[in-house]
């Protein structure tokens, strides 16, 4: 049972690409297709196909990216980042849901952080993006605040602790271990209220055990939870070069005709 469950997890994280590829390619073409047609019915199926092929595309991301977990295909890769600009740019993201809700979502940033840590940039992204996301989904008054802080150790690496609160529908203390193990949500809602697999705490936790740190839940039902992300011993980076944003005007280049 144990060689059969190893191999089904190895079958699934060799296969995700070729498992993305076909989904991506539908969505590409849907896309185009409600572009180029004028046709209100025509547009109105696409969309039915958009959505729900969105929906699935998450669904086999979450899944994929478990059994990679599982079969120990992920390497965590620690690069100079940026962490306070991955969160803004996360906030961004979720602006237009949260407007939609009513609910307010801000940032709190402790006056000492860093500019730069080394971290894995794309699973710490991830992790924030997953905690951030299941918060406003189960939140639907009140506010969801992220707070950035960092505890040095010394000059060179110290704590970093990311907490993100809100005002939700909370989570009883015999449900908390509960809401990280995998297609689980706490009982009493409806998947199809709360739509999701119950995939995105768990592969969380997962991957912030992969980073040497940990996610703890503090939570009362009636009252909100706070989801905190912990990574000790994390390097202070002093050099850092910041990315380029593409998107900028370029006023001083020059183009030669040397024909």
């Amino acid at each position: 049972a144990v060689a059969a469950s190893n191999a089904k997890t190895e079958f699934l994280a060799n296969m995700s690409h070729e498992i993305r590829t076909p989904m991506n390619a539908i969505l590409g073409f849907s896309e185009t297709l409600y572009h180029k047609t004028d046709n209100p019915q025509f547009k109105k199926m696409i969309e039915s196909i958009l959505s729900s092929g969105n929906l699935l595309l998450a669904l086999l991301n979450d899944i994929l990216d478990l059994s990679k977990i599982e079969a120990d295909k992920i390497d965590i890769i620690e690069m100079p980042v940026d962490a306070i600009n991955i969160v803004n740019e996360i906030k961004l993201l979720f602006f237009e849901k949260t407007l939609k809700k009513g609910v307010s979502l801000s940032v709190e940033i402790d006056p000492k952080f860093p500019k730069a840590l080394l971290l894995d940039e794309i699973r710490f992204k991830q992790i924030i993006f997953n905690l951030i996301g299941n918060a406003i989904k189960f939140t639907h008054k009140g506010y969801v605040r992220i707070n950035m802080l960092f505890d040095a150790i010394d000059e060179m690496k110290g704590q970093l602790r990311v907490d993100v609160i809100d005002t939700g529908i909370g989570i009883p203390s015999d449900q908390q271990e509960l809401v990280f193990d995998a297609f689980k949500q706490q009982s009493g809602h409806a998947n199809r209220f709360y739509a999701g697999a119950g995939l995105g705490l768990s592969i969380s936790k997962r991957l912030a055990e992969k980073m040497n740190g940990r996610i703890e839940l503090s939570s009362e039902p009636g009252k909100g939870s706070e989801f905190s992300l912990i990574i000790p011993d994390v390097e202070i980076c002093k050099e850092f070069i910041e990315k380029s944003n593409p998107f900028l005007p370029t006023d001083n280049v020059h183009f030669e005709d040397n024909t």
